[in-house]
């Protein structure tokens, strides 16, 4: 079966996400894979609306650098945060 290769298209986050809470953090949790890709920091067990005393933090990652180094990430799942180009 041959390679299927797709094109990339230019289009604005929220036609993509329109709901943050709704959308983009489940989204985003469950491809949580796809995330550490980029990021490199072992990220796994992604949850969501995490407490955090009066508040909730969105996705909240371990990290499985080894025993002595685990730590939790704070994830603000924010589309157009993570939609913008460094300059």
């Amino acid at each position: 079966m041959p390679l299927e290769i797709g094109t990339i298209e230019t289009v604005a986050i929220r036609d993509v996400w329109p709901k943050e809470d709704a959308d983009f953090t489940p989204w985003l949790r469950s491809h949580i894979d796809e995330l550490d890709k980029v990021l490199g920091l072992g990220l796994t067990n992604a949850r969501s609306e995490v407490g955090a005393g009066d508040f909730s933090i969105d996705i909240v990652a371990e990290t499985n650098f080894g025993a002595a180094d685990d730590a939790e990430v704070l994830i603000p799942p924010t589309p157009e945060v993570w939609a913008r180009t460094p300059a």
